[in-house]
């Protein structure tokens, strides 16, 4: 089973609490994302989802420029080690309703994984079984 550091993606974009919610869109835009991880430092403290921006600012008519993300991000974010297993993320993933978690080692952002990268992992390994099933007859 492979291991989240092994498919995660290593370069997870990052942003100030304080930053609003229109700065963190445009750079979201720019780097075709679909969250960012709210940091303190190098210790994120949060994560805000295209979800967050759609249900708390744009359809709550709030004004993107005058709104800080830590007002809606979640927080605190659900982290997992670069450690744990692809079955761990997965099992995570669902006991919390996330699609997204955010990877730390020793309180340091090291990376984010994603639904979709568990989607490719496991779907990458049942075509490796089917294949060795069907070497095998």
């Amino acid at each position: 089973m492979p291991y989240i550091e092994d498919f995660m993606t290593k370069e997870a974009v990052s942003t100030d609490a304080g930053d609003s919610c229109l700065e963190a869109a445009k750079l979201m835009v720019r780097m075709n994302i679909g969250a960012i991880v709210v940091s303190e430092g190098d210790r994120p403290v949060g994560i805000v989802t295209e979800r967050d921006f759609l249900n708390k600012v744009t359809a709550s008519g709030k004004d993107p420029s005058k709104i800080a993300l830590r007002e809606i991000m979640s927080s605190p974010p659900v982290t997992i080690s670069p450690k744990a297993t692809v079955r761990d993320a997965a099992r995570m993933m669902i006991e919390k309703g996330v699609r997204r978690l955010v990877v730390v080692e020793n309180d340091k952002l090291v990376g984010i994984v994603s639904i979709r990268d568990i989607t490719r992992i496991l779907v990458g390994s049942m075509a490796a079984w089917k294949e060795a099933r069907v070497t095998l007859e």
